[in-house]
């Protein structure tokens, strides 16, 4: 379902559908989702439709801004560095391609979205909560609802290390996506129950490019644009839970 589309368009599979058409003299957008409709009109010159993966932080609570994915746990030796793929879970962004920019008109989640509360509820942050297995290789999955995660872990103790789950600031995500959408991190576990974790902007395998800049996306649907703007030093994520 994903690509770049001219107008008129229309997309139907299972529980959903979404069309652009010329009516009254402006496009109209219409989304149906499980029997939830959404339209709108654009009064705007417009290119291209651009249907793509983001983020899965568009929909639900607009208090996570994190992204904790829960796995089998993995037992590290000391000084060892593991790489293992895991999965996180997307939303589908709709971009309306005009004469001078590009805009993000909606964002939706095929499945229902799932939070978390990683830490204490004095120190703790809201997360889009997700579970996956452990893979070795780059497993298939369904591109509207899951991404793929390569996550290089590093234990750098002179001790044996579990690691069970990763959490990931949403400003150190990285998208690049082709038929699916994937991030690569490094957790670098440097104490005892203390790992950071840092998005690496590069493509998870070749013909991958990147995702449009949601700064914009942020902007229109979310207003939260303070801690996102272009230029902002980024730092990674310290975790000091979901590891022994």
């Amino acid at each position: 379902m994903f690509g770049e589309f001219p107008p008129p368009y229309s997309f139907g599979k299972d529980d959903l559908s979404l069309s652009v058409e010329m009516k009254e003299g402006h496009y109209q957008y219409r989304r149906d989702l499980a029997g939830e409709r959404v339209e709108k009109a654009i009064s705007a010159g417009m290119n291209r439709l651009l249907v793509h993966p983001v983020e899965p932080f568009y929909t639900g609570t607009e208090t996570a801004g994190h992204l904790e994915i829960e796995f089998p746990a993995l037992i590290i030796e000391p000084g060892a560095t593991e790489t293992v793929f895991l999965t996180f879970p997307v939303e589908v962004g709709v971009f309306v391609e005009g004469l001078r920019d590009t805009e993000i008109i909606d964002a939706f989640s095929l499945g229902r979205p799932k939070f978390s509360l990683y830490g204490t509820t004095r120190r703790g942050v809201i997360t889009r909560f997700g579970r996956s297995d452990r893979h070795r290789e780059i497993p298939a999955v369904d591109e509207a609802r899951d991404g793929v995660l390569r996550l290089t872990v590093r234990n750098q103790l002179a001790e044996w290390t579990k690691v069970s789950r990763v959490v990931l600031d949403s400003k150190e995500m990285h998208l690049y996506s082709s038929e699916f959408a994937g991030l690569v991190a490094m957790m670098r576990i440097h104490a005892r129950g203390v790992a950071d974790v840092t998005g690496l902007d590069r493509p998870l395998q070749s013909g991958m490019t990147r995702a449009h800049d949601f700064f914009t996306a942020r902007r229109i649907l979310r207003l939260d644009t303070a801690s996102h703007l272009p230029g902002m030093e980024r730092k990674g994520f310290l975790m000091d839970g979901g590891l022994s």
